[in-house]
C-alpha cells in the first residue's frame, strides 16, 4: 500500500489560507444580506397591495350581491303594493321592504304597516271619521278584510255589500270593538258607507231596500237590531228586540217582514216587522236541551240545524245529528236524523232540489280514546304517542292522519223509507256547503292540502288548509271542478 504524503497535503492547505482575504469574505456576506433586505423591502408592499385588492374585490362582490338582493326585495315589495293597490308614495325604500315582510310573515308588528293598511281601509270604506290607529291584531283583521274585498272586486260585477268591524283605542291603550261599517260597492268603486253601533251579522235585499241585522255590542249581546237602508245609503230606521241574540233570517212576506232569531241557543223566536220598523213577536219555541246552530230557508219553510253532543256513562262524548223543518208559523213539519254503529255524522248544510231534500256533511269513525277530543281523537292519539317517544311530528305525518280521518257524505231524504240515505261518499274530504246554482245541484267539498300539530295554540290543536272543489250534478253524474278558493281548517 502506498503511503500518503501528509506533509504535502498540509502545505497546500496553508497556501490556500494564506491566499484568502477575510475582509473580502465579510464584504461579500454583507452584500448578500443587503440584497435579501432589499428584496423583502419590495416584496412587502407588493403583498400588501395584493391583499388589499383581494379584500376590495371580495367587498365589492359582497356589496354587489347585497345590492342585488335588496333590489330584488324592493322589486318584490313594489309588486306586492301595486298588486294590492296599496299606496307607497310616502314610504322610504326600506319601509316598503319592511311592510312587505311584516305582512307576508303574518306579523303585523310595525307601526308603518298599521299606517299603510289603515289608510287603505279608510280610502276603501269612505267614512268621514278616521279610524283609530290599530294594534297588531286589529291590523291583521283590517288586512284580511281588505284582501277579501280586493278579491271580491276582481270577481264580482254590479252592486255588492260588505262589513268591516271597527275597533277604537281606550284610555288604557287597549282596543275595543265599537261597531261595523257597512259599505256598498259597484264593481271596484266604493259608493257609500254607514257605521252601525251594533254587531251586524248579515243583510238581505228586499224590494229595493237593504235590511241589516245583528246584535248588541255589550255582553251578553242578547238584544237584536234591524236597520232599513235605502239604495242611496240612507238609514230609515233601526229597531230592536229583546232576548233575540243571533238573528238568523229576515224575509218579506204578506206586506211585512218575517224574522227568526235564537236566544240562549235553544229558544227560537219568530216575529213580524212592519215596513215602518214596528216589531211584533208572534211565536216562541223552546228546543231545550238541544241548541240551534243554524237556520236556513228551504223554499217557503225553514230548516233548523242542531249539532248536539252529550256525555255518556263512561264520560265519552257522543253526538246526535238532528235537523227539524218548520213552516212560517213555527210548526214542525219533519225531523231528519242519521246515525249508524260505525261512524259519527255531522250535517253541515241542506237544500231542496227538484222537490227533494239533500244534506251535505261528513263522518269519522267512532273512536274510544283516553283523550276524548271528539272527531280528532283518532288523529291526536298516534301524535301524542309519537311525541312521548321523542319522535318528530312532521306536517306530512299530520296531514295523512287528518286525511284518513274524514269522509265527506251526501245524503238525501228518501220518502219511501221516510228517512235519510247516503248517496255519495268522498274519502279524505269534508263537506263545505250545498246549494243550487244555475239550476244545478252543487255539493262543495274541502280537500286537505296541508296540516300541522299546534299544541301551544289555545283555539285549536290541529290546523290545516283545504282546497275547495265543486261537485256539480248534471244528468245524474258529477262534474268535478276545482275552484281557486282555499279555506282554513281548525280541529
Amino acid at each position: 500500500m502506498k503511503k500518503k504524503n501528509y506533509d504535502e497535503i498540509f502545505s497546500k492547505q496553508r497556501d490556500l489560507q494564506d491566499g484568502l482575504d477575510f475582509n473580502d469574505i465579510k464584504e461579500n456576506v454583507e452584500v448578500e444580506e443587503k440584497t435579501k433586505v432589499n428584496f423583502i423591502k419590495y416584496l412587502v408592499p407588493i403583498f400588501a397591495f395584493v391583499v388589499l385588492i383581494s379584500i376590495l374585490t371580495v367587498g365589492l362582490i359582497y356589496l354587489n350581491n347585497k345590492q342585488d338582493f335588496i333590489n330584488t326585495e324592493y322589486k318584490e315589495a313594489i309588486s306586492f303594493f301595486e298588486d294590492n293597490q296599496l299606496d307607497y308614495s310616502e314610504l322610504t325604500r326600506s319601509e316598503v321592504i319592511d311592510v312587505h315582510k311584516d305582512v307576508v310573515t303574518n306579523s303585523f308588528k310595525l307601526k308603518v304597516t298599521s299606517y299603510v293598511i289603515k289608510k287603505a281601509v279608510e280610502k276603501t270604506i269612505k267614512i268621514s271619521d278616521e279610524i283609530d290607529d290599530p294594534d297588531s291584531d286589529t291590523t291583521r283583521d283590517y288586512w284580511e278584510y281588505f284582501i277579501e274585498l280586493h278579491k271580491k272586486k276582481k270577481e264580482k260585477s254590479g252592486d255588492y255589500y260588505d262589513f268591516l268591524s271597527i275597533h277604537e283605542n281606550t284610555e288604557k291603550g287597549t282596543m275595543i270593538f265599537t261597531g261595523v261599517v257597512f259599505t256598498k260597492y259597484n264593481n271596484d268603486e266604493t259608493i257609500w258607507s254607514i257605521k252601525f253601533d251594533y254587531r251586524a251579522l248579515s243583510y238581505v235585499e228586499v224590494d229595493g231596500y237593504i235590511l241589516v241585522y245583528g246584535s248588541s255590542l255589550e255582553f251578553p249581546n242578547d238584544t237584536g237590531f234591524i236597520s232599513k237602508v235605502t239604495s242611496n245609503g240612507e238609514v230609515l230606521w233601526t229597531s230592536s228586540i229583546d232576548e233575540a241574540k243571533g238573528i238568523s233570517l229576515i224575509k218579506e212576506i204578506d206586506n211585512k217582514y218575517l224574522g227568526l232569531s235564537t236566544f240562549n241557543g235553544s229558544i227560537l223566536k219568530m216575529f213580524y216587522i212592519t215596513y215602518d220598523g214596528e216589531i211584533n213577536l208572534f211565536n216562541t219555541v223552546d228546543f231545550t236541551p238541544r241548541r240551534i246552530t243554524k237556520i236556513t230557508e228551504v223554499e217557503n219553510n225553514y230548516m233548523l240545524q242542531f249539532n248536539d253532543y252529550s256525555y255518556g256513562i263512561n264520560g265519552k262524548t257522543t253526538y246526535e245529528e238532528l235537523l227539524i223543518k218548520i213552516d212560517e208559523l213555527g210548526n214542525i213539519i219533519k225531523e231528519y236524523t242519521y246515525s249508524d254503529d260505525t261512524y259519527e255524522y255531522k250535517i253541515i248544510a241542506s237544500c231542496e232540489y227538484k222537490d227533494e231534500m239533500y244534506f251535505a256533511g261528513y263522518r269519522y269513525e267512532k273512536y274510544d280514546s283516553v283523550y276524548d277530543r271528539g272527531e280528532i281523537s283518532a288523529v291526536l292519539e298516534p301524535i301524542f304517542e309519537k311525541s312521548s317517544n321523542g319522535e318528530e311530528i312532521t306536517d306530512d305525518y299530520v296531514l295523512e292522519l287528518v286525511k284518513n280521518n274524514y269522509q265527506a257524505v251526501l245524503l238525501k231524504y228518501d220518502k219511501g223509507l221516510d228517512g235519510l240515505t247516503i248517496i255519495e261518499v268522498v274519502e279524505e274530504a269534508l263537506s263545505q256547503d250545498i246549494f243550487v246554482e244555475d239550476g244545478k245541484l252543487v255539493w262543495q267539498l274541502k280537500s286537505f292540502v296541508w296540516a300541522c300539530f299546534s299544541p301551544a295554540t289555545s283555539s285549536f290543536t290541529i290546523g290545516g288548509l283545504c282546497d275547495i272543489y265543486n261537485y256539480i250534478l248534471e244528468n245524474g253524474e258529477y262534474n268535478i271542478v276545482k275552484t281557486d278558493e282555499t279555506v282554513i281548517y281548525r280541529g
